[in-house]
């Protein structure tokens, strides 16, 4: 989407995740380099432990760096993309418009479909 010319930048949001060994935000920073967004497009949020954190981190990073956000496209996991959306919603200004675009994880888990198996039940409630 930022290749696209849809965002001036990218924010991706997440500390420390045992599992991946690093922060999400440094796991999640990678990809968007690997994948020709610009560095310096990326801003950083690499504290936050549960989504609602992701949303208030987030905010305080736009706030620092004295942008306003009016418009947000957030990418999350399908079967996360409800709580995200909500989450969000709580923090952010109210005027502030979503738009969410969910991804398919590796587990195949969709918004249809997460409460199928005991990953997406996991997943959803993690």
């Amino acid at each position: 989407m930022y290749k696209q010319g849809l965002a001036p930048c990218i924010l991706p949001s997440g500390g420390y995740n045992p599992y991946a060994g690093t922060t999400e935000w440094d796991y999640l920073q990678k990809i968007g380099i690997a994948n020709g967004v610009p560095e310096e497009a990326i801003l950083k949020e690499d504290k936050a432990q549960n989504t609602f954190e992701n949303a208030r981190f987030s905010l305080e990073v736009l706030r620092k760096m004295g942008i306003q956000p009016r418009k947000v496209i957030m990418v999350c996991k399908a079967g996360r993309a409800r709580r995200a959306l909500l989450s969000y919603q709580a923090e952010f200004p109210k005027e502030t418009e979503f738009f969410v675009s969910p991804v398919i994880d590796r587990y195949g888990i969709t918004k249809e479909n997460w409460f199928l198996s005991e990953v997406g039940i996991r997943s959803h409630y993690d």
